[in-house]
């Protein structure tokens, strides 16, 4: 799935995710044909696109064991670390504590 996200910089800039296999090279999946190549999939164009930043995540999860311990609780980031891609943190934090009151 690809996720378009609208950030706060200018309003003619989007940033875009897009997933990739474990096995796939990470200088090829950067290299700017792949990136105009994989962005005019997304959203055919006549003309390239401007690309001013790539990155690569590893999209990782560690959980906590336990959420609660006596009178101590975790929720959102300190529970578990989610990789940045998709600024999910308040959404699982919310999660968290919902889940935390059964």
């Amino acid at each position: 799935m690809v996720e378009p996200v609208h950030w706060k910089g200018p309003p003619e800039r989007w940033r875009v995710h897009f997933p990739t296999k474990e096995e796939e090279d990470p200088d090829a999946l950067t290299e700017t044909n792949a990136m105009q190549a994989r962005l005019q999939r997304f959203l055919p164009t006549a003309r390239a696109f401007d690309i001013v930043g790539r990155n690569l995540y590893t999209v990782h999860q560690r959980v906590a064991q336990k959420f609660r311990e006596g009178r101590a609780l975790l929720a959102g980031d300190s529970a578990h670390v989610n990789s940045p891609i998709g600024g999910m943190g308040l959404n699982s934090g919310v999660h968290d504590a919902f889940q935390s009151r059964r």
